[in-house]
């Protein structure tokens, strides 16, 4: 990646379109990179997100002067949207064949690139080079606008109606002009006039319905001579001896049952404790978000780092045959390093993870470097060795620049 800023741009107003993991800039550039070549990957800027998560700065892919769409002459633009085009229908078709995989990974992949097609506007589109053929750039990829989602497919806004073309010059107008229609008065509608009867008759239904509330409410016996409004209710009967007595023996009755029923409960052997619930993985958890997060793919065997601070720390491993994976040879061996942190820009969560498909069986060997110094301290890191079949995680600490930690595990190969 080169260091040139494109633009800073603001999530407001804005919304954006999939999951964080299908907008992972390593997901969709490596994929062009491999499926279709570097020109293709080239199509998309670079995203950093700021520290409060609401800006972003967008890098270039590559070298040369920038150039918003609308500074261009018209030629030049002209040039920019037919190579944007090109480049649209090619990655459109590679999404197409990657979703007819059929697998639930594959469709994943393929919506995250038709994603990756989108912009809010021609204002989001950039143009690198001054030579005969500008490179067409995206920032804001993978984003809409709240209000009016950017239409799927169509990069720029040549979708939108065209104003109509003026008349010829030599075009006659028509012969003779059309009257002008003058409005008519409007009459005053009819409902206007029934308005205040209206008006008083809600007011009268509003008092009588108040005075058949404070008739039904207020206490009948006070409002005499009213006839059927007046209503007293009787007192209650006084209950007899007998019925008091039994109230009595019913609720001595009741009280005798629930002493039964407790020294029933306690004569009872009381039931086994449930077995403890076994321990959340919590370690576990937490690195995989790290690495989906990143973007990080999982293979038949994976080396993944992990660290805070703001220093650069390689990871490399070489493999039985001698090779060695490392920053500079990322393909290697059938393992990959494919997350690559801290290396100009700091992030806050620094991850680099190397996998391997179909692995042979063998020694490798995993050496942690400290590659840049930033926190003048010791950096202490984890590195998480994963299989099919089990998982080890080692812990070590470099203090210095340039000093490196190594550890070595045997692989028997894929069953």
């Amino acid at each position: 990646m080169f260091e040139a800023l494109i633009v800073t741009t603001s999530s407001a107003g804005l919304t954006a379109i999939g999951s964080r993991e299908q907008r992972s800039y390593e997901l969709i550039a490596d994929t062009l990179r491999d499926r279709l070549g570097p020109d293709h990957a080239a199509l998309f800027a670079e995203p950093v997100a700021t520290e409060q998560g609401d800006r972003y700065d967008w890098y270039a892919p590559m070298p040369g002067p920038v150039h918003r769409l609308d500074e261009l002459a018209p030629d030049r633009r002209a040039e920019v949207l037919a190579r944007l085009a090109t480049l649209q229908g090619e990655i459109a078709a590679l999404a197409d064949e990657i979703a007819a995989e059929g697998s639930p990974s594959s469709e994943r992949l393929s919506e995250a690139l038709r994603n990756a097609l989108q912009v809010p506007g021609d204002e989001y589109i950039y143009a690198i080079g001054d030579g005969p053929a500008p490179r067409p750039v995206l920032v804001n990829w993978a984003w809409t606008g709240d209000r009016q989602r950017s239409e799927r497919g169509l990069l720029t806004g040549a979708a939108r109606s065209m104003p109509a073309a003026p008349a010829p010059a030599g075009t006659a107008p028509a012969t003779g002009t059309a009257p002008i229609q003058t409005m008519a008065p409007a009459s005053p509608r009819p409902g206007i006039a029934l308005w205040p009867l209206l008006l008083w008759l809600g007011w009268l239904i509003l008092a009588l319905m108040l005075a058949a509330i404070l008739a039904l409410l207020v206490p009948a016996c006070g409002l005499r001579g009213l006839g059927a409004l007046s209503f007293c209710p009787a007192p209650l009967p006084e209950a007899s001896e007998a019925d008091a007595s039994t109230l009595i023996l019913q609720d001595r009755i009741d009280r005798i049952e629930r002493q039964i029923a407790i020294a029933d409960r306690a004569c009872q052997p009381a039931p086994p404790s449930p077995p403890p619930p076994p321990a959340a993985p919590v370690e576990e958890s937490r690195y995989d978000r790290a690495l989906e997060d990143a973007g990080a793919r999982r293979g038949d065997l994976n080396f993944s780092l992990f660290w805070n601070g703001p220093s650069d720390i390689d990871l490399a491993v070489t493999c039985p045959t001698g090779g060695k994976i490392w920053y500079r040879a990322k393909n290697v061996c059938n393992g990959r390093l494919d997350v690559d942190s801290n290396v100009d820009r700091i992030r806050p969560d620094p991850v680099e993870n190397i996998y391997f498909e179909g692995p042979a069986a063998g020694n490798y060997r995993a050496t942690v470097t400290l590659f840049k110094d930033r926190t003048h301290g010791p950096d202490s890191f984890r590195l998480l060795i994963r299989d099919a079949d089990s998982e080890v995680l080692k812990e070590g600490t470099l203090s210095r620049q340039g000093e490196s930690w190594t550890t070595t595990i045997n692989y028997p190969g894929l069953p």
